[in-house]
């Protein structure tokens, strides 16, 4: 399971003759796991049958990656793979010897007469549990007084990138980006520690070692939920901290985060919220 830091935006006025707690109570309510909705089709059969085919391409193809030494995340590769394939040049097994495959993924209880999965899961769940005060970014706000919170008026909040912060980000790029690994001494080894990401996951991501450094002394939070109730994300989390996101799904929403923010009204709050999925 994943925590995740979610920056919720409160309208000044909501917190008259309210607390802190209910306004954003109410502002996540919608995207609660927990909260069941009318029944509803989750796939349609016809959905269920594509499905299984593009896995099933899926699966070979993964393979053939791993024998090459290819590690990149299969979440995202399995995104990426999937909107560029054409289905409609796969033919593999018959259609009902693919659905009788993929139900087996799910209660049969869930199977309508038609064949269809339904469910009364939240679609749009994405916490099980949050807290505000005392969570992992309890101080990721910088004032522009120098002090740090998870509260602010959106006006008080200093967005500027942290100078070490962007240096030590040029210095990583340098270490781990630019040079190869074999040239690396061992003392620049345990400087750079553990990278899950490979190099050229950087280099797509981010581009350049400037971006990059913006991008990692820049004030961001993984999920926006605006005043309006719109939650802005890159893609949904996974577990252990990790997003579904395509890598051009991440850096279009670096590249759109502040735009988010700027939109507000600057006398609205901003409160960090540590949600957990």
């Amino acid at each position: 399971m994943s925590h995740y830091s979610v920056a919720v935006i409160i309208k000044k006025e909501q917190m008259k003759d309210n607390t802190l707690e209910n306004v954003v109570e109410k502002a996540l309510a919608p995207f609660d796991e927990n909260r069941e909705v009318p029944l509803y089709t989750v796939h349609t059969k016809q959905d269920l049958i594509a499905k299984e085919r593009l896995e099933y391409l899926l699966a070979i193809r993964e393979r053939e990656i791993l024998k090459s030494g290819n590690t990149e995340f299969s979440f995202r590769f399995k995104k990426e793979f999937l909107e560029t394939l054409d289905e409609k040049k796969v033919d593999i097994d018959s259609d009902e010897e693919l659905y009788q495959e993929a139900i087996k993924r799910y209660d049969p209880d869930m199977i309508d007469e038609y064949g269809n999965v339904t469910s009364t899961y939240n679609p749009n769940s994405k916490w099980d549990w949050y807290e505000i005060v005392g969570g992992r970014w309890n101080n990721l706000l910088n004032l522009k007084d120098g002090s740090k919170g998870y509260l602010a008026e959106i006006k008080d909040v200093s967005f500027e990138p942290d100078k070490e912060e962007y240096n030590r980000a040029l210095r990583f790029w340098k270490l781990y980006v630019d040079k190869r690994e074999e040239e690396l001494t061992e003392e620049e080894k345990n400087e750079i520690g553990f990278v899950f990401y490979s190099r050229k996951y950087f280099k797509d991501k981010y581009g350049s070692k400037e971006e990059y450094a913006k991008a990692m002394s820049s004030f961001s939070t993984y999920a926006i939920l605006d005043s309006n109730g719109t939650w802005h994300e890159p893609g949904p989390m996974g577990w252990f901290g990790m997003s579904y996101a395509s890598v051009k799904e991440e850096k279009k929403f670096i590249d759109k985060y502040m735009d988010i923010i700027n939109k507000e009204n600057p006398d609205n709050l901003i409160v960090i919220v540590d949600c957990h999925i």
